[in-house]
């Protein structure tokens, strides 16, 4: 259902479908057909792109078969409307409603940021970082000409305009496929650069096409930030080809992870729905699973019965900070992946959240627990440099990750917690606190929102750890950290510019919601993550927007 909030009062459009709310919407009440020869016409030529040049054109032409399979998708809208209103217009109104013949795209900007490849006429970038290309487009569908518009000035606006004009169809009971509300115009772009969904890959496995069933529903939303949370310490489900034992021995089970070409195509397969996907690997804390492949590396592995000493949630076990092995190890791991996930995003998540103290008292190198003895090391480990010999110098991991174009991405307690001297380039993702945005954009640092007291969907669904009956009573009625549950109008009533002063809010680039794993599997994930997460992709109407 259509819903602005204006001076406090909730107003209920006849538009019922669209979602996002478009920032501007005008609707008629006349019935519009689609045509038996309906056509889309695109300003770009189909199949031209020069051979290893990525055309965003090919990615509109992609969208545009997949808005024919979604108009002739059979959706009958009687569930909503109440049981005593038609739902459908009358067999004399289809036959004298007006026919749609055609849908015109005008894409009008010819070189992303400039550049060109000397071939190609449109945008040859799939990957823009937040803010640098323009998502908005213009949707008109008149009730007295045959012919329906999209003006959008990238790719990308014409993708979220195909999804709107898909929204605004039915399909009758006599199989016709209409409108009631032409004429409709809309204008819309986004409030928020960065509208994602972190999903944990990792303490459950899904398979790959479960993940490719997700894609397709964040692009309905238009959502266009993926972060594949792709290792932790359960279980580490990404194929390393340099280093194949990780994933054999560090999997749930034979065969359990994605494979090099699998993560190819959920990162393409993305890219071709206007999504970035990046994926995390969370390091130094949450990094146990490398212990199955590698323990010398790993310090206060799988602690038992002692776990909750070292660990959030078992099993315990980290990197070690001072061992050169293991900045040799994880640079291996960055150079292996990072030139796979090229071409299809410009983030890479190097996250850096709940790193345990007490971990470093067992860790050879170190021997404290005391932050201000581990703040270097973990300084270093994020920004060091290892000569391998005069002429050549292993980069850091975010040296490397910034050698290679993209950017890093850490969770807050990088910054906030241990105070590690971050490039400015670098994004900080909020989980612990919505007031942490303040912190985060106080010091300069452009932000990712969505802290768990709004945005953790597998909130509310009670302790999962079995402490034991020595601590029953302490842990009942076993509510779990986060609960309670956050329904869809807790999560739409999260502002994520809070607060925050002009400047400091010019620095939020927008916001994820967040699925973990450790009750949710490939079986119950739908149910899991929708409707609710589109809540988040919304954000709010007026004034803030998806």
């Amino acid at each position: 259902m259509l819903l602005s909030i204006l001076t406090g009062t909730l107003l209920v459009s006849t538009v019922c479908a669209l979602w996002p709310v478009p920032i501007q919407v005008s609707e008629g009440s006349t019935t519009v057909v689609l045509a038996q020869g309906f056509a889309i016409e695109y300003n770009a030529p189909n199949g031209t792109a020069p051979t290893g040049c990525v055309d965003s054109s090919q990615v509109v032409w992609g969208a545009i078969k997949r808005t024919y399979g979604l108009l002739n998708d059979g959706f009958v809208p009687n569930m909503l409307y109440t049981f005593e209103e038609d739902f459908e217009p009358t067999a004399e109104e289809m036959a004298a409603a007006p026919q749609l013949c055609k849908l015109v795209i005008t894409q009008t900007l010819i070189f992303f940021k400039g550049e060109t490849d000397g071939h190609s006429e449109f945008d040859v970038s799939l990957t823009p970082k937040a803010g640098a290309v323009n998502e908005s487009y213009v949707l008109s569908i008149p009730s007295d000409s045959d012919t329906a518009t999209i003006s959008a000035v990238s790719f990308l606006g014409v993708i979220y305009a195909l999804q709107s004009f898909n929204q605004l169809f039915y399909t009758h009971t006599n199989g016709q496929i209409y409108t009631s509300y032409a004429p409709v115009y809309i204008v819309d772009e986004p409030k928020f650069k960065h509208r994602g969904l972190n999903m944990d890959l990792s303490r459950h496995f899904y398979p790959k096409e479960s993940v490719l069933r997700v894609i397709d529903t964040m692009s309905w939303q238009k959502f266009n930030r993926f972060h594949m949370h792709i290792t932790d310490s359960q279980s580490w489900p990404l194929e390393v080809p340099s280093i194949p034992e990780l994933a054999i021995k560090g999997a749930y089970g034979q065969g359990l992870w994605y494979t090099a070409a699998d993560l190819e195509e959920m990162l393409e397969y993305a890219a071709a729905r206007g999504i970035q996907a990046y994926i995390e690997i969370d390091m130094p804390g949450h990094t146990n699973s490398i212990a199955y492949s590698h323990p010398e590396l790993i310090a206060a592995s799988n602690i038992q019965p002692d776990w909750p000493t070292y660990a959030n949630q078992p099993p315990s076990g980290q990197l070690k900070l001072n061992d050169s092995d293991v900045k040799q190890f994880m640079s291996s791991i960055i150079a292996d992946v990072l030139p796979r996930t090229g071409g299809a995003s410009n983030y890479f998540h190097t996250g850096g959240d709940e790193v345990n103290v007490n971990v470093y008292n067992l860790d050879p190198g170190i021997q404290s627990n005391v932050s201000t003895v581990i703040q270097p090391y973990l300084q270093d480990f994020v920004l060091y440099t290892i000569p391998l010999s005069v002429s050549l110098i292993r980069r850091g991991i975010h040296e490397q990750i910034f050698a290679a174009n993209r950017t890093p991405i850490v969770w807050e307690e990088m910054l906030l917690v241990w105070n590690v001297t971050l490039n400015k380039d670098v994004l900080v993702q909020v989980w612990q606190s919505a007031a942490n945005a303040q912190l985060t954009t106080s010091q300069g640092y452009q932000t990712i929102v969505g802290s768990y007291d709004y945005w953790y969907l597998d909130c509310g669904r009670g302790q999962w750890l079995d402490f034991g009956p020595a601590v029953f009573q302490q842990f009942y009625p076993f509510l779990d950290y986060c609960n309670p549950l956050k329904n869809w109008r807790l999560i739409y009533s999260y502002d994520p510019l809070f607060n925050l002063t002009s400047e400091q809010a010019a620095l939020v680039v927008g916001g994820e919601i967040h699925l973990w794993s450790e009750q949710t599997d490939e079986h119950r994930i739908e149910s899991m993550l929708w409707p609710r997460a589109a809540a988040a992709g919304l954000y709010h109407t007026l004034p803030c927007r998806y």
